[in-house]
């Protein structure tokens, strides 16, 4: 594992992090958007009772930290201890392979910048100051650096949108990490291997991990050799699980990025036209 060779921890607790992460931002956008359409004046006939709930006192705000807290107690639990297992719930409806995997991760970072582009002050969010941020009652953050080395305080006046949307960039770094992963992932380097018909299978033996031998980790070794501790196959105590690995060459993986390079080039065109 790469990961716990440099971060000294394991590559599955790395990547539980980095979800965990990325449901915190997205939700927070999520969020934003919904609070933004209760907040403003425009589409003013869309569930008025609801707005005039979120508009007064500090609803909003208490609405925000509760289901805020909440839900991700259930979803970092959810996401740490392996409780929503894909495998489980799929039953082997649907097998994939790395390059829908890589795909799928195309078009949810597609998905990152439509929520930016999307809003009715894209590029400039220079709409109505009285926005305030999720969860707080303000409507900016202003940040005063103290002098450093004798020179001048930094002042960082940041107002809403670009706050919120500042955190979806950062998603955006996590969804480009996971297209990364699925365009380079090779099951060895994870402890996997694959039978005949492409089914990823995970070594549960760790031993085997460590010595890091390719001919040990193959189907056909493991389902034709005898472990004389449990007197069964080692295949039999390995984890099937229901993805698939073809081994696509690297250039057919390489498509799945044309609908992101596509979104980022129109991203790129209404920035500068607006300019």
């Amino acid at each position: 594992m790469h990961a716990s060779h440099r971060m000294g921890i394991e590559n599955q607790t790395f990547m539980k992090v980095a979800a965990i992460g990325t449901w915190l931002g997205d939700f927070i956008t999520a969020w934003m958007v919904t609070d933004m359409m209760l907040q403003g004046a425009q589409y003013a006939h869309w569930a008025p009772a609801l707005r005039r709930f979120w508009k007064t006192g500090l609803n909003r705000v208490y609405a925000f930290w509760f289901v805020f807290v909440s839900m991700t107690i259930v979803v970092s639990t959810a996401i740490s201890t392996d409780y929503v297992n894909w495998d489980r719930v799929n039953r082997d409806f649907v097998a994939s392979n790395e390059v829908a995997r890589a795909f799928l991760a195309s078009f949810i970072l597609v998905m990152d910048l439509m929520i930016v582009m999307q809003d009715w002050d894209f590029p400039h969010f220079a709409g109505s100051l009285d926005i305030k941020l999720p969860g707080v009652n303000t409507d900016a953050f202003d940040v005063r650096i103290p002098s450093c080395c004798g020179g001048k305080p930094l002042d960082i006046y940041i107002t809403g949108k670009w706050f919120n949307y500042g955190i979806i960039f950062i998603v955006m770094i996590l969804d480009m990490n996971m297209w990364k992963n699925q365009i380079f992932y090779e099951p060895f380097m994870y402890g996997q291997y694959t039978d005949p018909e492409g089914y990823i299978y995970t070594v549960s033996d760790r031993q085997f991990l460590r010595w890091g031998n390719r001919t040990l980790m193959t189907y056909e070794w493991r389902w034709n050799h005898i472990n004389p501790k449990t007197n069964i196959t080692y295949g039999l105590e390995d984890l099937r699980m229901n993805a698939k690995y073809k081994g696509y060459s690297l250039t057919l993986k390489g498509i799945a990025f044309m609908p992101s390079i596509f979104a980022f080039c129109v991203f790129g065109y209404f920035c500068g036209s607006s300019a």
